[in-house]
């Protein structure tokens, strides 16, 4: 059936213009008709008469049966063939869809990628600040005992500022305590002092205007007029040819006996 429908959808009837139709008289054709529905009525009769037989009914449905029969094996028959058809391989139309689903799967992949790499720098990043927290906390540790410390020397530097202050303030109430001299008993009071030991000198050499002196215990000094002597007072005179030096205490020295 599928091949008459595709043979008559290819087959198209031309028109000739050239052709002339052709005309019948309407009286052959009335007689062609007579004739030709006499023979059909005649097989008709025939036909209707061998079917009124038994034999002949019995084989008409044999027949009809047969037929059936084959039309079925036809179409099973024919039903591979359409499902060949049906089956037969199509053009092949490249398509790039592989490529894009390769692209599609690759680009997760790189994300994926991209999102571990960003996780371990951030995970580095994190270490790095952990361990500059940890220097940090160490740091303030020893912030917080040098802070200690010293809030320890400034404790003990106001004890001990305490106590001096408070030595102060007894040493100030004991003076206030102390009876004070009045000016005319300042006065009263007599100043002792110790007596000075006075060393003996003896001329040594003398010449005009200076003399050398030998003490007893061996010391030599130089005088000349002005000079002062401890315990003696200035020399006053020097006088070379009596061999004296005089002293503005009224003290002579002279040469020594052993001299």
């Amino acid at each position: 059936m599928s091949d008459n429908k595709n043979f008559d959808d290819e087959y198209q009837y031309v028109e000739e213009p050239d052709i002339e139709p052709i005309e019948v008289e309407p009286e052959t054709i009335s007689e062609k008709t007579e004739t030709t529905e006499q023979p059909s009525e005649d097989y008709v009769e025939k036909i209707s008469s061998l079917l009124q037989k038994p034999s002949m009914k019995r084989n008409a449905l044999l027949a009809v049966v047969g037929l059936f029969f084959l039309l079925g094996l036809l179409k099973c028959v024919s039903k591979p063939s359409t499902h060949e058809d049906m089956s037969a391989p199509k053009p092949i139309i490249q398509n790039t869809a592989p490529a894009q689903n390769q692209m599609i799967q690759t680009m997760p992949d790189n994300q994926m990628q991209d999102l571990i790499n960003m996780q371990k720098s951030m995970q580095a990043n994190l270490a790095s600040m952990n361990d500059k927290m940890n220097q940090l906390n160490s740091q303030l540790s020893v912030l917080n005992s040098n802070n200690q410390a010293l809030q320890q020397q400034l404790s003990d530097l106001m004890s001990k500022y305490q106590s001096l202050q408070q030595s102060i303030n007894e040493a100030m109430a004991a003076a206030k305590a102390k009876p004070q001299i009045t000016h005319s008993q300042a006065s009263r009071t007599r100043v002792y002092s110790a007596p000075v030991i006075k060393e003996n000198y003896f001329i040594q050499a003398i010449i005009p205007g200076r003399a050398w002196l030998v003490s007893s215990q061996g010391k030599t000094i130089t005088v000349r007029v002005g000079s002062l002597l401890p315990g003696y007072g200035r020399v006053a005179r020097i006088d070379a040819q009596q061999g004296r030096v005089e002293m503005s205490s009224s003290k002579v020295f002279v040469f020594s006996q052993a001299d």
